[in-house]
């Protein structure tokens, strides 16, 4: 794989097989919080800590539904982006995403909300994020791997960013 600027407005992703391309048709899904309090709490944290709950109060009240609608909208521009993503190309080429340049800062922020996300709800450790991907626990397993190949879409999105 490789993630490349082919133009001023343009960043390929590719070849990726149907595995990554599943992956990235997962980032609204491993984006979203759902039920998971440890993972809206990495997402939305107190911004005090519990210790004065008038600032908790208008956090909550004030900073937290920004943040969502943000969080939404850059999660629509991947969605946008993944619409038609494979398409037909030949399964032995592999599968090569085009990303508008103007598109990558959301990009990042969405990646980097499910790669919160995913690490809260499988609780992943420094241990976890440093070792060897696990071949036990598949679920996780998985997770895991999801998780650092969204940092490292992450890691080469901001490299172009800042080649600019």
């Amino acid at each position: 794989m490789r993630i490349v600027r082919t133009d001023s407005k343009t960043v390929a992703v590719g070849p990726l097989d149907l595995f990554y391309c599943e992956f990235l048709h997962q980032i609204g899904t491993a984006a979203d919080p759902a039920d998971s309090d440890d993972a809206r709490e990495r997402l939305f944290p107190s911004p005090s800590n519990g210790k004065n709950p008038d600032l908790d109060k208008d956090w909550i009240e004030f900073v937290e539904p920004e943040l969502t609608d943000w969080f939404r909208s850059c999660l629509q521009v991947v969605e946008r982006d993944l619409k038609d993503f494979p398409g037909d190309t030949p399964k032995d080429a592999g599968y090569t995403l085009h990303i508008p340049f103007d598109h990558l800062e959301a990009w990042i922020h969405a990646l980097n909300q499910a790669r919160i996300t995913l690490g809260a709800k499988h609780n992943f450790t420094d241990a976890d994020m440093s070792g060897e991907i696990p071949l036990q626990g598949q679920d996780r397993s998985i997770a895991l791997f999801q998780e650092h190949f969204y940092g490292v879409l992450i890691e080469c999105f901001v490299r172009i960013l800042d080649e600019k």
